[in-house]
């Protein structure tokens, strides 16, 4: 095969395993409970309680403060941490096709 046909092989590749994974990790069922998402509210979670290091959440949230904005960490369909207005519009142009495409990824 040529360089061309194999780059070809391996995208096709990537692109099925890209829309197969998130399958393999959906549980029926396991969203709409208890106040996890995709509920109109969404349920607080300490840090700790979703394994994760909240020294590193923290230094996460500094980075992302320095551009602006607001946003927030989602484990397991829970909020870790949220920072800034979260109901304000902003506006991202084009910026929602890398949005998108890592969503849909």
């Amino acid at each position: 095969m040529r360089a061309a046909e194999l780059l070809y092989v391996r995208n096709a590749i990537v692109r099925i395993v890209a829309l197969v994974l998130p399958l393999l990790s959906w549980q029926p069922g396991a969203c709409g409970q208890d106040g996890v998402w995709p509920d109109p509210t969404w349920t607080d979670a300490d840090p700790k309680d979703e394994a994760m290091d909240p020294a590193a959440i923290e230094r996460a949230v500094q980075y992302a403060l320095s551009a602006g904005g607001s946003g927030m960490i989602v484990r397991h369909g829970r909020v870790v941490r949220r920072w800034g207005d979260q109901d304000k519009l902003y506006d991202i142009k084009s910026a929602t096709k890398s949005f998108g495409a890592t969503m849909l990824g």
